[in-house]
């Protein structure tokens, strides 16, 4: 009974890498249904609340300043080898939430996010890190591009709605 989010606009044509044409989502503003978050979204959630306030805004990673209380990252879910049981992604709620309560901001996969990269490309936004790459790589300030159709095991998503 939720108003889609996304639609499509037959109008509106993204150029891929290859050439291909495809024809873009477009948000409608007022729509209540689930959807992807903005970066800003992505970045309020993970670090746990707004800047100034009681909140601990400054954690390097989602929840805390030890990578190993909050994310699975290379060093334990990837480093160990494909033949160790706790080798790639993990089961949520594994590790230790951040102050609003969410789970694995940091770690275990990116995240896609609804912006894109920059004006000059068709690549989106991607956060949070994942257990194949570094511990630099899942701090709360990074952010990486993925192109649109990218698919492994390292890259998930966040859902928000209204």
């Amino acid at each position: 009974g939720k108003t889609p989010v996304y639609y499509e606009d037959a109008a509106y044509t993204v150029v891929l890498r290859d050439g291909a044409k495809a024809d873009g989502a477009h948000i409608k503003a007022e729509a209540n249904g689930s959807r992807l978050p903005t970066e800003a979204q992505w970045e309020y959630a993970a670090r746990g609340g707004v800047p100034g306030t009681t909140t601990p805004w400054t954690y390097t990673y989602a929840g805390s300043n030890t990578i190993d209380d909050v994310a699975w990252y290379d060093r334990n879910a990837y480093d160990i080898g494909e033949s160790n049981p706790a080798y790639g992604t993990h089961i949520v709620k594994t590790k230790a939430a951040n102050v609003l309560g969410l789970y694995d901001m940091s770690g275990n996969v990116r995240e896609w996010c609804w912006e894109k990269y920059s004006t000059e490309s068709a690549d989106r936004v991607v956060r949070g890190g994942s257990w194949y790459y570094t511990a630099v790589s899942c701090t709360v300030a990074a952010r990486v591009n993925y192109y649109p159709g990218s698919r492994d095991s390292s890259i998930g998503f966040r859902v928000v709605s209204p």
